[in-house]
C-alpha cells in the first residue's frame, strides 16, 4: 500500500537566513525501513527548493503531515 505525505519546509542559505518556504507531496512506496523515508524527503525537498533557490544550503521540515 502507498503511503503518502505532504510536507512544509523553509530553506535556509549558508547563514541560516530563511530565504524559501513551501510544501511539497511524497510517497512512501517501498520505504520500510526506519529513517529511509524522512532521508528520501528531506533529499527531495532540499533538491526541489534548489530548484526554486540555488542559495538554499539546507532546509528544516516544518510538519509532515500523512494524507
Amino acid at each position: 500500500m502507498i503511503t503518502h505525505y505532504i510536507a512544509y519546509y523553509e530553506g535556509l542559505d549558508a547563514n541560516g537566513n530563511v530565504i524559501i518556504n513551501g510544501n511539497i507531496a511524497a510517497s512512501a512506496e517501498d520505504l520500510t525501513e526506519a529513517g529511509e523515508f524522512m532521508n528520501y524527503l528531506t533529499e527531495k525537498t532540499l533538491a526541489d527548493a534548489r530548484g526554486y533557490q540555488p542559495k538554499v544550503a539546507r532546509i528544516v521540515l516544518k510538519g509532515v503531515f500523512k494524507m
